[in-house]
């Protein structure tokens, strides 16, 4: 057939009018898998099916409805126009015979071309083409309506995989619901405000299965379901709550790891399926301060120059305040003097966790002489209400002589005494904890407690290196005193030995009152004794003495006994008691057993056997995090159990008893050290007797 322009025109057209044909049916196969995927979408998330084999099913459904639309599909030229033929009448008949004319490959075909003369060729090409053109193909197939259609079933199979199981819930409860009256929770809502200075944003979170958020933060709840009234229950409060606009609402602050229980009850007081949400209190750190520059001990020859520093502190959540404080020692033995200031620093905010700052420590105003030092360190605190200031380790600069200068840098102890402890520093700690304790806001009774005997410990530090001094003391102070005046007469070695008993003495009964936390009396002892001992230096330097005669070790006694006579001492070993929370776990496990058979089915009956696990389990909830997971796990499967979902219920008793075995797997108490007692308490038995002589 020759190639008129008219056979261009036509053939153009059906191609056009084919692409718009072909996606148009892809369209309609789309749209027809989503409209059959989104049912059984919401099928599957309610028996529980995990997102993944979801998304798995779906997309096989538009495989399949895609494979159909392939195949039943025809592709020819004919085909087009029939379908243009079929929806513009005014073709008549046209594009059929034009196509027809057109095919040179068909037998059929040929035989038409050639009886078919070819000026009425030219006459059908040229009415096809003629009609063709003014053809309106959009019309003719329209592609926008399908595509809508198909983008909103895509929408709406989207919005399946985002609502949670307990808003479809909500939305179709003949399908998920037994037609009882049992009191359930429908959806928990949570929102967590952290502290007013962490300034971290508020989160809210939908069903969690654990909160985690800052030691202080307040958590709001708002749950709805059906029931006459919640039972919110933690590790330390119980609470009743009351619907309002349809909603439960409650509120607690966060002050450690724990749980947070809620049960739905009905008017009846009978109690439906419980929620468990973990709870993990993540604490507020200390902040960290640190000395950088120069970071070491420092051991001059005069005070005549200034040292420059520079200090740094980090924290969590951020610092309100970073100082650099110094204390002047100057005197010798126990007659010296403290002052205490501080440097002003040119800080630097990194970030509101990261502070840096320079100062100089003005040695040279500061009066320092020989034998006199500063001990300084740098002081932070963060912005948590009530937090106590936390300092970094001590430097020391200490103005030496010029010996001692020379001495730097060799193998000494670098020590000195920044260490000691003396009892003038026990006073002076004691007069400033007195004075906290007055001021306007005083310290809690068990941070005065704490600080108290922190003191009474450094002044048993004192007391033991004074009876060290000594070398040694009476073991028990009532005989010591019985002999105070044989002491007072002279009848013991040195002189000065009786004023340094009674520092001594007064040091045991100063750490006693500062462990009942009577400051003032503690203070007068402290002073009692620091009298004493400079009383007793002042007379004469107490020299170390050795062992006296009578505890001098006599060598012509030793290695003299008998060892038939000598054996192990045998007691009976304590009974190795096992923790309370791991016998609860372990009769959980074996009471999960009964429904945890492989391939048995649950039933609803088995929601009370959960229940009871539950009960078992929670009082120890407070114990590890892991359990309050385990019991989590159990509170969802009594929640599927009651609503019919038994593949979910299978899934979360599953992961209880899993995360159970686990649990006694690493706590569990082993037997083996008490079998090699036992073995090692028979060889010493056996060893007994043969070295008697009464065995072989």
């Amino acid at each position: 057939m020759r190639e008129w322009p008219e056979v261009n025109v036509v053939r153009r057209r059906l191609a056009e009018a084919g692409r718009r044909r072909r996606l148009g049916a892809v369209l309609r196969a789309v749209a027809a898998g989503l409209g059959a995927a989104i049912p059984v979408a919401v099928i599957l998330h309610l028996v529980g099916i995990s997102t993944a084999m979801v998304g798995m099913t779906i997309g096989a459904i538009l495989l399949v409805a895609m494979a159909i639309a392939h195949f039943k599909f025809v592709r020819t030229t004919a085909a087009v126009a029939a379908a243009v033929e079929a929806r513009a009448p005014e073709c008549r008949n046209l594009l059929v015979t034009a196509d027809a004319l057109m095919q040179t490959a068909n037998a059929d075909a040929g035989w038409l071309q050639a009886a078919t003369p070819e000026g009425v060729r030219r006459i059908v090409m040229h009415d096809a083409a003629a009609v063709v053109s003014q053809l309106d193909l959009p019309r003719l197939f329209p592609l926008r309506p399908m595509a809508g259609r198909a983008a909103l079933l895509a929408a709406g199979l989207a919005a399946t995989f985002l609502l949670r199981t307990s808003t479809v819930e909500r939305l179709l409860p003949a399908l998920v619901t037994q037609a009882s009256s049992t009191p359930t929770i429908a959806d928990v809502q949570i929102t967590v405000t952290p502290p007013a200075y962490a300034q971290l944003p508020a989160l809210s979170l939908d069903n969690p299965e654990r909160v985690t958020a800052v030691v202080g933060s307040r958590v709001e709840l708002s749950v709805s379901g059906q029931a006459d009234h919640l039972v919110v229950e933690t590790t330390s409060s119980r609470q009743e709550i009351a619907a309002v606009d349809g909603r439960f609402n409650a509120a607690l602050e966060l002050a450690g790891d724990g749980f947070l229980s809620v049960t739905p009850v009905d008017a009846a007081g009978t109690a439906g399926a419980r929620r468990l949400i973990g709870l993990s209190a993540t604490p507020d750190r200390s902040p960290v301060p640190k000395v950088v520059s120069p970071g070491k001990d420092l051991f001059l020859r005069e005070a005549g120059g200034d040292v420059p520093l520079s200090v740094e502190a980090t924290d969590d959540l951020g610092l309100r305040t970073l100082r650099l404080a110094y204390t002047k020692v100057a005197g010798v033995g126990e007659s010296f003097t403290f002052t205490e200031g501080e440097v002003p620093l040119d800080v630097t905010r990194m970030s509101s966790r990261q502070w840096a700052a320079t100062g100089t420590l003005p040695l040279s105003s500061m009066g320092l002489d020989v034998g006199d030092m500063v001990v300084y360190r740098a002081v932070a605190q963060d912005g948590r209400p009530g937090s106590p200031a936390v300092e970094s380790d001590s430097f020391i600069v200490e103005i030496v002589s010029e010996s001692q200068a020379m001495a730097e840098g060799f193998s000494i102890d670098d020590t000195q005494d920044k260490y000691a402890l003396s009892q003038q520093m026990v006073i002076v700690k004691t007069e400033r904890l007195i004075a906290k304790a007055a001021s306007r806001q005083p310290p809690s009774a068990d941070a005065l407690l704490e600080e108290a005997l922190m003191i009474a410990a450094e002044q048993r530090s004192v007391r033991a290196e004074l009876v060290f001094m000594m070398g040694g003391h009476f073991e028990d102070e009532f005989e010591e005193a019985e002999h105070e005046h044989e002491i007072a007469e002279g009848r013991l070695d040195n002189s000065g030995r009786a004023d340094l008993g009674r520092a001594i003495r007064d040091m045991s009964r100063a750490s006693a009152e500062l462990t009942e936390v009577n400051l003032t009396v503690a203070l007068e002892a402290e002073k009692a004794a620091l009298a004493a001992m400079q009383r007793a230096l002042s007379r004469r330097r107490f020299i170390l003495r050795t062992l006296a005669q009578r505890d001098a070790i006599d060598d012509g006694r030793r290695l003299s006994g008998s060892l038939t006579d000598a054996a192990q001492s045998r007691r009976a070993s304590a009974v190795e008691e096992v923790p309370a929370h791991i016998v609860a776990v372990r009769a959980a496990l074996a009471q999960l057993q009964t429904i945890t058979v492989p391939g048995a089915p649950l039933v609803t009956g088995d929601a009370d056997i959960v229940a009871a696990v539950v009960d078992r389990l929670l009082p120890h909830a407070g114990v590890d995090s892991r359990l309050v997971d385990i019991i989590g796990a159990l509170s969802r499967a009594g929640e599927s159990v009651a609503a019919d979902r038994m593949g979910q219920a299978r899934a979360d008793v599953t992961t209880a008893t899993t995360g159970m075995s686990a649990f006694l797997q690493s706590e569990s108490v082993t037997s083996i050290g008490a079998a090699d007692a036992e073995a090692r308490r028979l060889k010493g038995a056996l060893a007994d007797i043969q070295r008697r002589g009464g065995g072989q």
